[in-house]
């Protein structure tokens, strides 16, 4: 993938993390203790909105290992999660107190943080397949699939 190409990812993705504040800001402050049907199952609009925050965790480490560039943590992270309803279940308990202020930060700064990745990543190690959903993706694959969970999410926090 060349640079441009590259570059218009990185600038959906930051833009699908936007599209999710808009949401936000559409529901009501009563509504989010709400139980709402995802993909993932039955959560509270809070709830969804704690696994949108913390997904993008989940993307660094897949990242790092796929790039070759593991933090220490990251095989151990890695195999973690890909127990992928486990993962998500205690990564939205550690976040039951947070406020929906507080979940979009994160959210906001797991997103910065995927992107600064991404893009500090040699051409060769974007070459290289993710460990994405247990399979190896290229980036061309694996971060529209990102946006586009995204955006679910963001639709069904109205819904």
């Amino acid at each position: 993938m060349d640079d441009t190409a590259f570059e218009s990812l990185l600038g959906a993705l930051g833009e699908a993390a936007i599209r999710v504040e808009a949401a936000v800001l559409r529901v009501p402050g009563d509504r989010w203790g709400e139980v709402v049907q995802t993909g993932d199952g039955a959560w509270t609009r809070r709830q969804l909105l704690a696994h949108m925050a913390a997904n993008d965790l989940r993307q660094l480490i897949r990242v790092r290992v796929g790039a070759g560039i593991p933090e220490p943590d990251d095989e151990q992270a890695h195999a973690a999660e890909l127990q992928t309803h486990d993962w998500n279940q205690a990564r939205v308990a550690e976040r039951a107190p947070c406020s929906v202020a507080d979940l979009v930060a994160e959210l906001r700064h797991n997103r910065q943080a995927l992107i600064t990745l991404l893009r500090s990543l040699t051409p060769a190690q974007r070459a290289r397949p993710m460990p994405f959903r247990g399979e190896p993706t290229l980036l061309e694959e694996m971060v529209p699939a990102l946006i586009g969970h995204l955006d679910q999410h963001a639709h069904e926090l109205g819904a």
